[in-house]
């Protein structure tokens, strides 16, 4: 595995009891071999895998996975958005072209499973309760849990963060540089922001 139920702080903060780290460690285990597919497909999701299994603690040892695996900031005029960037669509909506040179930015691909298998587990486990232990809401005097619509709403929000690295990943794999990963063929899987239909 790459990430473990220990991973789940800071902004990844989920409740944690003996139950709950078995539902945790059961979302890690569903979940993050089939993002490591999404993004990479089958083929390079499997070397990436071997490597990370094979290094401490599933950091990787080749450069080439290292390179994916930790969070990397490209500025490349090959690099184009697979999903749509909001902060140009006023620019696009008046008719104006935007003449940019974009960035291509990954948090990287620990950072990205986190966020992914985050989303999974809260959007399971808030079917079953009445909100995400763990996240809180400010209140005046103490902290309250949030509700199922907030705790799936910031669920979204962390797998939304997820997709320019998702994109930024496969753009760097298979165009920046693909002659270091011959084996990457793009997955026929495309990223869609997430809404909640629980409001």
């Amino acid at each position: 595995m790459i990430i473990s139920k220990d991973d789940f702080t800071g902004l990844f903060k989920l409740a944690k009891s003996t139950e709950l780290n078995k539902v945790i460690d059961a979302t890690i285990e569903r979940y993050e071999k089939e993002y490591v597919y999404k993004v990479l497909g089958v083929a390079l999701g499997d070397l990436f895998w071997a490597d990370c299994q094979a290094g401490t603690n599933g950091v990787p040892t080749d450069p080439i996975y290292l390179a994916i695996y930790n969070s990397f900031t490209y500025q490349d005029a090959t690099y184009r958005q697979n999903y749509c960037d909001w902060d140009y669509f006023p620019y696009y909506f008046a008719g104006q072209t935007v003449t940019v040179t974009p960035l291509a930015k990954s948090c990287g691909m620990k950072e990205l499973l986190l966020r992914a298998v985050y989303y999974e587990y809260t959007r399971l486990t808030t079917l079953m309760s009445s909100g995400q232990a763990g996240l809180n809401m400010p209140g005046v005097d103490a902290a309250t849990t949030a509700s199922s619509t907030n705790s799936i709403r910031y669920a979204e929000l962390q797998y939304n963060e997820m997709l320019p690295s998702w994109d930024a990943i496969q753009w760097f794999v298979g165009t920046k540089n693909k002659t270091d990963y011959p084996d990457y063929v793009q997955p026929e899987y495309f990223p869609e922001f997430k809404t909640s239909s629980v409001y």
